[in-house]
């Protein structure tokens, strides 16, 4: 059974801790203050939603003054952009986007032909592509 807070579930599945307040605090039109209370609250990561978000973390955290990821590291998820460099090289949990798609499309046509069938949950394999916004576990910037 997953706890209420699927985030909190994985970061313990992988070994690690995160303060609740952190973790399901969000990232939208009031991102900005989201980061801000993560890097003075004493964060030393984010894990970002999107690549794209983790972008526009990026921009804002350069912007107050810290270094990605001498201050603070940055994850993404989505890898949808593995080979820019906006404004480097992104650190992102990635899936094969084929299969992806493939067991998509196989779920939205069972739905179509049974409507009334239970939920179907698929679990797609994915992968952490480590790259130059993060540092090995226990390294500090």
């Amino acid at each position: 059974i997953m706890p209420s807070n699927p985030m909190l579930y994985a970061l313990s599945d992988g070994d690690l801790v995160a303060s609740m307040s952190v973790s399901s605090t969000g990232f939208s039109g009031t991102g900005h203050g989201t980061i801000w209370k993560l890097s003075i609250g004493g964060a030393d990561a984010i894990c970002a939603f999107s690549d794209l978000i983790a972008w526009e973390a990026a921009c804002y955290l350069e912007d107050s003054g810290l270094r990605v990821p001498a201050d603070i590291q940055l994850t993404g998820f989505d890898n949808v952009a593995a080979h820019m460099r906006i404004p480097y090289r992104l650190t992102s949990i990635g899936a094969d986007l084929e299969r992806e798609a493939r067991e998509s499309m196989r779920l939205l046509l069972l739905r179509m032909r049974e409507p009334g069938r239970p939920v179907t949950i698929s679990k797609i394999e994915t992968e952490l592509v480590v790259r130059s916004s993060t540092l090995p576990r226990g390294e500090k910037g």
